[in-house]
């Protein structure tokens, strides 16, 4: 009756490593779906982030419209009041 005590004990030894066999393999599945989800937010998060980064700067980065001295004239456009005041009252201040 040892022997069959044993061969019972033997058989529920195999059966639990059968289960954890089987829990272990669906726990490693379950780890790669959560790391494809982890790298499609990871993308999703860079791509919103470079959306971030270029709307910034847009809003914030200095503007294309400056002045330059490339076109002659068309600084002093309206700088008629500058040119044509008294400097002689400036003085007097």
């Amino acid at each position: 009756m040892a022997s069959g005590a044993k061969d019972l004990q033997l058989r529920e030894l195999n059966d639990t490593v059968s289960q954890l066999k089987a829990m272990v393999s669906e726990q490693t599945e379950l780890i790669k779906s959560l790391r494809l989800i982890i790298d499609e937010k990871s993308n999703h998060e860079k791509a919103l982030q470079e959306q971030v980064d270029y709307l910034t700067r847009k809003l914030f980065a200095s503007s294309s419209e400056r002045r330059t001295d490339d076109i002659p004239g068309q600084q002093n456009l309206f700088d008629e009041a500058e040119v044509e005041q008294d400097l002689s009252l400036l003085d007097g201040c």
